[in-house]
């Protein structure tokens, strides 16, 4: 990740380099490079339009014009088209400008996938400017993504012969020698880019991969946690640490195990483990491990991840007020949205879940799973008797979704019982047949080949799928539901048996389901599904501490005002100092005069400072911050342990309080009038 942003950082700073060497000096030329440095693009576009309609041969504006225009692949055409003016208008002796134009290019032409006019471009932008690295670097990032290593080495040996000191060279090289399969030579050029920028995480995740195809699964995970203790978020190593467990699960689970003791109140660790469990599918144990994870530090994945473990189990109850939890913290992810509209439509509470649902569609903008909720919404409104809307709700669905099967099987349902409308159903069902071709947990085929009347082949379908794990509870209840639609009690109620004795919990959909009409009225039914019911009942955990908010307890913090900025009053580690509140930061900043003062006067030690951070400035340059953990951070009466914070290099940087903080703080909200924040805790 921050090598895809320093190379975008490249290309704006470069701009800026141009534009104050020998970039156009109009009013609107001015204006919109000031926009650029405040971030604000759809003003710069304006007025860089406004400087080529003043001035038609404006290269340098249609340069810049290019650059924004290559953001978004939308306007890849336009972006194309610009640079075509910028090329014609930008003076020939400007080598600088013109090779950015021409990088530019590439770059969009790579992300088009034309390859050969990628080449042309990167070709001629190197011609112009023959010792800019940037330009070797991207392209062979580009080479090594078409596998073309041998081309790659030659950029990546060619940066080493401009400037030996920069550790991208030699890392290039191992991972192209990584992709060959020839991990000894890997490692040695991942150990020249180690020594020469021992602070780059991804050279340790490298390095971790070329262990593991040497099976020293041991080694591979040193390199992993020494890459997560440079970087946490790094998902290259958190993707190979699933690798490695896939093959050495318990050297895995030992090595973070010892990083959870030698850092009790580091919440990375306990999510490392419970996503190991997770994985593995012993979701108590996730859940166990998640739970002290968020315990440190209330994060909504973590939040999302106990929500879904208890789903796994076959606990909705319980999962409930921590999918709550992730949605307070994060209101926009879809994914969730669904999950908690899933959980309320488990439990009975169908108002509820017809409400999420709809807010999920509302905010799916990729349309992912709009025909998911449209199937669910038409199911809901089915069990309300409402049939022309859940009828028009399944063909919403597959009209996104044409080959979801199950849409096809409930829809088709639909038409043959309550709109008597048997040869709709019939072709519905006949689709079901061509789409779900595989034996498999989830399957519907048995049940279109049952409306069919082909019931020899769909007992046999159902066999084949309670072969595969006659154990799991998901699958023996639906042979319950199979059954019962067979009129085949007896079957039918010996499966119910089983899959409550093997953990079915869903107790709420047993009693909404009509595939059991069938059995509901017989006593044996009423008496099995009470027993398991009462007994479930008295098994459910005690409530804890983070799996719900704080009832009626609002803390208030005051905020002052100074011109527009918001300020408020926190300790750092014991040290009181004003930040500004700053809802649009991600994170702590701080600058190099309190990082001095707070080290001096023991506020902070030595072993608080982690390591270094590259950053963008407004004008796009890249600068060096250090980041370092905050012990404790004291807002009012609420306190955070373990605060990453950034220190500034620059004297005047204001201090900012983002959403590393105010993410684990609580739900806020802004009383302008009375000047306070309003904060409702995750937990005290």
């Amino acid at each position: 990740m921050r090598h895809v942003f320093l190379l975008f950082a490249f290309t704006v700073a470069a701009l800026f380099a141009v534009a104050q060497s020998g970039g156009q000096r109009s009013y609107n030329y001015q204006r919109a490079l000031e926009a650029v440095e405040n971030e604000d693009y759809n003003e710069a576009m304006r007025y860089f339009q406004k400087a080529v309609e003043e001035n038609p041969k404006d290269g340098y504006s249609y340069m810049w014009i290019t650059q924004i225009y290559a953001q978004t692949p939308e306007t890849y055409g336009k972006a194309l088209s610009a640079s075509n003016m910028a090329l014609k208008h930008i003076p020939k002796k400007d080598n600088k400008g013109r090779s950015v134009v021409w990088y530019i290019r590439a770059k969009v032409y790579v992300d088009m996938e034309q390859i050969e006019n990628a080449s042309e471009c990167f070709d001629r932008a190197i011609a112009l400017c023959p010792k800019e690295i940037t330009f070797y670097e991207c392209r062979a990032d580009w080479l090594y993504s078409l596998n073309l290593y041998d081309e790659s080495d030659a950029d990546f040996q060619k940066i080493i012969d401009l400037d030996n000191g920069y550790y991208i060279g030699y890392m290039g090289l191992g991972r192209n020698a990584l992709g060959r399969g020839d991990y000894e030579v890997a490692l040695a050029y991942l150990e020249q880019a180690r020594k020469l920028d021992p602070t780059f995480a991804q050279i340790y995740a490298f390095q971790a991969e070329c262990y593991f195809g040497l099976k020293d699964y041991g080694q591979a995970v040193d390199n992993l946690i020494k890459t997560f203790e440079i970087d946490p978020a790094n998902g290259k190593a958190f993707y190979q640490m699933f690798v490695v467990a896939d093959s050495a699960f318990d050297i895995v689970c030992s090595k973070v195990k010892v990083k959870m003791i030698q850092e009790p109140q580091n919440p990375w660790w306990p999510y490392c483990m419970g996503m190991l469990y997770f994985q593995s599918e012993h979701y108590a144990m996730a859940i166990d491990h998640l739970k002290q994870s968020f315990h440190l530090m209330p994060n909504p994945l973590v939040a999302y991840y106990v929500a879904d473990g208890y789903v796994r189990l076959s606990r909705p109850q319980q999962a409930l007020p921590y999918v709550e939890q992730a949605l307070a913290m994060d209101s926009t992810h879809v994914r969730w949205r669904v999950k908690k509209a899933d959980i309320e439509f488990e439990l009975g509470n169908f108002d509820q879940a017809l409400r999420d649902y709809i807010r999920s569609i509302a905010i799916d903008s990729d349309e992912a799973y709009a025909y998911y909720c449209y199937y669910k919404i038409g199911w809901i409104r089915e069990l309300r008797h409402d049939y022309d809307a859940a009828l028009r709700d399944y063909t919403t669905g597959l009209s996104l979704a044409p080959g979801y099967a199950y849409l096809y099987w409930e829809r088709g349902d639909l038409q043959r019982r309550h709109f008597n409308n048997q040869r709709a159903a019939d072709k519905d069902f006949r689709q079901v047949l061509l789409l779900d071709t595989v034996v498999r947990p989830g399957s519907c085929r048995h049940y279109a080949l049952l409306a069919l009347g082909r019931s020899t082949e769909a007992d046999d379908w159902m066999r084949q799928i309670i072969a595969l794990d006659s154990t799991d509870s998901g699958v023996l209840y639906d042979a319950a539901c199979f059954y019962s639609l067979m009129r085949d009690s007896t079957r039918a109620l010996s499966h119910l048996r089983l899959a409550l004795e093997n953990g079915y919990t869903q107790f709420a959909h047993i009693d909404f389901d009509d595939d059991l009409d069938f059995i509901r009225p017989f006593p044996v039914f009423r008496r099995m599904v009470n027993e398991h019911r009462v007994r479930f009942e008295s098994s459910m955990e005690t409530p804890d501490t983070i799996a719900r908010q704080l009832s009626g307890q609002v803390v208030e913090i005051p905020f002052i005002l100074d011109g527009n900025l918001c300020k408020v009053q926190c300790e750092i580690n014991g040290l009181p100092l004003h930040f500004i509140f700053d809802t649009g930061a991600s994170h702590v900043t701080i600058s190099t005069v309190e990082a001095t003062f707070m080290l001096k006067n023991d506020y902070l030690l030595p072993p608080d400072f982690l390591g270094r951070q590259d950053y963008m400035t407004a004008d796009g340059s890249i600068r060096e911050g250090i980041t370092l953990n905050i012990r404790r951070l004291d807002f009012g009466p609420l306190t955070l342990p373990n605060v990453r914070a950034t220190v500034v290099k620059n004297q005047r940087a204001p201090l900012l309080l983002g959403q590393s903080v105010l993410g684990r703080l609580g739900k806020i909200e802004i009383d302008n009038d009375r000047r306070f924040l309003r904060i409702t805790p995750w937990y005290r």
